[in-house]
């Protein structure tokens, strides 16, 4: 009888540890989002990039060892896709070439730039000469989706090359 209750008893035991184990599996999976930002520079050993692929609340990021290394590659204005562990510290960065994201048009801030909100931020980027009559005919105030494109000269604005209403 004894022999049933601690092999009942070890079963449970097992069967409660699956579960959390479980749990931080999905926690995990959670965190393993790729963000995809604009890099602005670093700032008291913290990357400072403004997330615009989904709504995130902080743009100051702390970097893994390796990150460190790396990001001294990256220029300001450089698009980039990064991952974050558990403690918010970004674990893996690239630089991408070009990203398209949902934006809402502000106007034109000139003949070759307009203003675009994104994740509550006001940026403005060049407009390519192949989507500049789309971006004329576009009201105030109108969401759309944007892609947008780094520049091959370092710090510049990026531009857009694609842009059509949600």
């Amino acid at each position: 009888m004894k022999m049933k209750i601690l092999t009942l008893v070890f079963i449970l035991i097992f069967l409660i540890t699956s579960c959390n184990n479980t749990e931080n599996i999905d926690n995990n999976q959670e965190k393993s989002v790729e963000y995809i930002g604009i890099y602005q520079g670093l700032y008291n050993d913290n990357a400072k990039i403004d997330v615009i692929n989904i709504p995130y609340e902080y743009n100051s990021f702390k970097l893994s060892e390796d990150v460190k290394n790396s990001i001294k590659d990256y220029s300001k204005n450089s698009l980039i896709s990064f991952k974050i562990d558990s403690k918010n510290i970004i674990t893996e960065l690239n630089n991408i070439d070009k990203v398209a994201v949902k934006a809402v048009f502000n106007g034109m801030a000139d003949d070759r730039f307009a203003e675009f909100n994104m994740q509550n931020k006001i940026y403005v980027f060049e407009i390519s000469s192949e989507v500049r009559e789309k971006v004329n005919n576009l009201k105030e105030g109108v969401e759309v989706n944007i892609t947008l494109k780094q520049l091959e000269i370092p710090e510049n604005n990026l531009r857009v090359i694609n842009i059509d209403k949600n």
